[in-house]
């Protein structure tokens, strides 16, 4: 009750398990939300510095492209890769992340790791999954059975 709603959507992102983008260019969906001094470029240029050369050549050639309707030109990792992305450069406080990689081959689920790495360095990241592979580089693990906490296994922080 002692923030303003508005500032904690500021706060928040919130990536679902389905996500969807808009029929518009693939720079429109990358920087939807973002401050305006974050281009294409910009993301372009992290994705690059962070080991996703692949990725970032296939951005850099479909970027004026459209997406399809609910991103159907691009495939499910690509897509969470979107949300992510969109994610840190809001530089929001939280993420929380609902079964990102539950329709995802190996493949790109080491991408999302790899993602979920990078972005959650300082910021707090709330992962819901029945994965538990996921969970390995995480600071705290709670499970839940039937709406019940059934562990709280808190390990050491990440350096």
């Amino acid at each position: 009750n002692e923030i303003e709603i508005n500032e904690l959507r500021e706060r928040i992102v919130y990536i679902p398990q389905h996500p969807r983008l808009f029929n518009r260019t693939l720079e429109d969906n990358l920087t939807y939300g973002l401050p305006n001094d974050i281009t294409a470029e910009t993301i372009l240029s992290f994705l690059k510095n962070n080991g996703f050369t692949e990725l970032e050549q296939i951005f850099r050639k479909r970027m004026h492209e459209k997406v399809g309707k609910l991103g159907s030109h691009f495939s499910g990792g690509q897509i969470q890769i979107i949300f992510l992305i969109r994610a840190f450069f809001k530089k929001c406080s939280l993420i929380c992340a609902d079964e990102i990689t539950s329709a995802l081959d190996p493949v790109a689920t080491q991408q999302i790791k790899k993602m979920l790495n990078i972005i959650s360095k300082d910021r707090a990241l709330v992962l819901i999954t029945h994965d538990m592979e996921m969970t390995k580089d995480m600071d705290r693990i709670i499970k839940f059975e039937k709406g019940k906490i059934i562990s709280d296994i808190r390990k050491n922080k990440r350096s």
